[in-house]
């Protein structure tokens, strides 16, 4: 179950329950990112708290688990992170700390003064001097690679003047204009190497937020029990979980199906899920090339079981349409490499040929 910290927002001295707040994650939105809790789990273990709430006091907050097997609801509570079990307080302060590790997205307000209470000042400056390290040095390798895209373009432009200057080349060019052909990918190369070397030899999950690429790793094939998932082909999902873990799940053959199967072989499963990608690509070899989208977020879509079918629908009309014509989030994130509308279109054929040529 969920470690939160959160203040108390409501609480009914008649009923007994109210609503505390969530810090970690978005929480049910029809309780406005409240978690129910009732003053019986409270008196249990802190009669004096529940004095305080019953005397109509709100100024408090405290440590909390969320129970998922009916509602969002407290189930047990501790003043202090010192009083969380040591297994649950030991994925807490996991969870911290790679939230210090994912450079790639703004830290979160709470952090600095949860960090501070969980681990002490002294860890918490540590956790901050390496995430100011890594921004330091993804600053200083952004930098250098403009600087490379920028003399990669000058020597393009060189290319192409030299090029328009050979009558007989140029008479090729023009020869390929007219017959609407796709030049080699060989002669791409020698214009805008460092742009196709990046899409086409790179091992990078395309589309992908960049906090999630950092963590990502594969399911050991052997753990794979359907057999399937052992025969090359179909799609790769990527399952990302609550406490800042992300696997990569390839050869799906059916990834409703897939998906479905969470729920059958453990009713709260689902629950600890944050988001899910999916790509497609129907041939293997295209993989490279291939996309990840979103399919579900919690946040953004609420709760798995309630809105999965129809985030599945949405991202198979985005896949019907296949590696033929890429599909509209495909060629956003294509067009983030500086590709023009015709060389995102034209890219799957010149995969194509690039993949022949290496072979040559």
């Amino acid at each position: 179950m969920e470690v939160e910290f959160g203040h108390v927002q409501k609480y009914d001295t008649v009923r007994g329950f109210g609503f505390v707040s969530r810090t970690f994650r978005a929480a049910n939105r029809r309780l406005g990112n409240n978690v129910w809790f009732h003053i019986t789990n409270i008196k249990r273990d802190y009669p004096n708290l529940a004095k305080e709430l019953d005397a109509g006091s709100l100024e408090m907050n405290f440590w909390y688990e969320v129970d998922n097997s009916d509602r969002e609801k407290v189930s047990k509570i501790w003043l202090e992170p010192q009083d969380i079990p040591k297994q649950q307080r030991d994925s807490l302060v996991a969870y911290i700390e790679q939230l210090w590790c994912n450079h790639d997205r703004a830290l979160p307000e709470w952090l600095d003064s949860i960090t501070i209470v969980v681990v002490g000042q002294v860890r918490k400056d540590e956790l901050k001097q390496l995430y100011d390290d890594q921004i330091r040095k993804r600053n200083e390798v952004k930098k250098q690679e403009q600087i490379q895209i920028q003399s990669r373009l000058k020597q393009a432009m060189q290319s192409n003047n030299q090029t328009q200057s050979s009558p007989d080349r140029a008479q090729g060019h023009l020869n390929n204009i007219k017959n609407n052909a796709i030049p080699s990918a060989r002669d791409r190369f020698r214009a805008e190497r460092g742009v196709i070397e990046a899409i086409f030899s790179s091992n990078r999950m395309h589309g992908l937020p960049p906090e999630l690429m950092a963590i990502v790793r594969p399911c050991p094939r052997e753990s794979r029990t359907n057999l399937l998932s052992r025969e090359p082909g179909g799609s790769d999902v990527v399952v990302a979980y609550s406490l800042g873990d992300a696997i990569l799940y390839d050869w799906i053959k059916n990834v409703e199906r897939y998906i479905g199967s969470f729920q059958q072989s453990n009713p709260e499963f689902h629950l600890h899920i944050q988001s899910i990608y999916g790509r497609f690509y129907e041939d293997p070899s295209e993989r490279r090339i291939g996309v990840f989208c979103p399919i579900w977020d919690r946040d953004k879509d609420g709760a798995l079981k309630d809105a999965i079918k129809d985030c599945l629908k949405r991202y198979q009309r985005q896949m019907d349409i296949g590696h033929k014509t890429l599909h509209e989030e495909a060629r956003k994130y294509w067009k983030s490499y500086g590709l023009s509308d015709q060389e995102v279109e034209n890219l799957p054929t010149l995969y194509q040929q690039y993949m022949k040529e290496k072979e040559e």
